[in-house]
């Protein structure tokens, strides 16, 4: 009897490429609905809309053949007080934002990339923050004290850091929102390549 290896080799090649274009359909379509659902969570919040709905993007790697990566993201090129928004600042980081329904702390995704931004006076980090409150106050407007624009945004700026900002979560809300989705959408990209 002639072996059929051959053709059980090809058929485990079709398998794995079927499977990365299933994957790959799957997941796009599960960072348009993070990405949609992020953008829920900052078109909610009053307080923070600004640049971060334009901050937030979506990337795909998918060169490699033993992995595969997929993020939602928000530049911080475009808005770099989004740290700051999504996890709050100085004393009120701990404290629950009640304006948004996220999730508990303990709920959050274990492996959440971000960490909690580090604000001090002094420091070229305070720099740019006293730059968003500036771009802020021209947005408003918000005249400042004496026409001085920038002593204003450091006065303002430095009252936030004293008593620190709320978190007003977008990011990872949206992601607790579609966990379940995405592991679904994988479970049955693996079905339809293997079946």
């Amino acid at each position: 009897m002639p072996s059929n290896i051959g053709d059980v080799k090809r058929s485990v090649r079709d398998v794995q490429s079927d499977l990365r274009d299933e994957i790959i359909t799957k997941m796009l379509a599960a960072l348009r609905e993070i990405r949609k659902r992020v953008t829920m969570y900052i078109n909610r919040d009053p307080d923070y809309q600004g640049q971060l709905k334009n901050s937030i993007r979506q990337e795909v790697d998918v060169t490699s053949d033993s992995s595969m990566e997929f993020t939602v993201y928000s530049d911080s090129r475009v808005a770099p007080y989004n740290g700051v928004v999504e996890f709050g600042s100085g004393t009120k980081t701990d404290d629950p934002y009640v304006g948004t329904p996220t999730p508990t702390p303990e709920e959050y995704p274990t492996d959440y990339p971000y960490s909690a931004p580090d604000i001090e006076v002094g420091t070229g980090k305070y720099r740019w923050f006293r730059g968003v409150i500036a771009d802020w106050m021209e947005q408003k407007p918000v005249i400042p004290e004496s026409d001085n624009l920038m002593a204003s945004a450091g006065a303002i700026a430095t009252e936030i850091l004293r008593s620190g900002t709320y978190a007003h979560p977008f990011m990872r809300p949206a992601a607790q929102d579609q966990k379940d989705d995405v592991y679904e959408k994988a479970r049955k990209a693996i079905k339809k390549a293997t079946s």
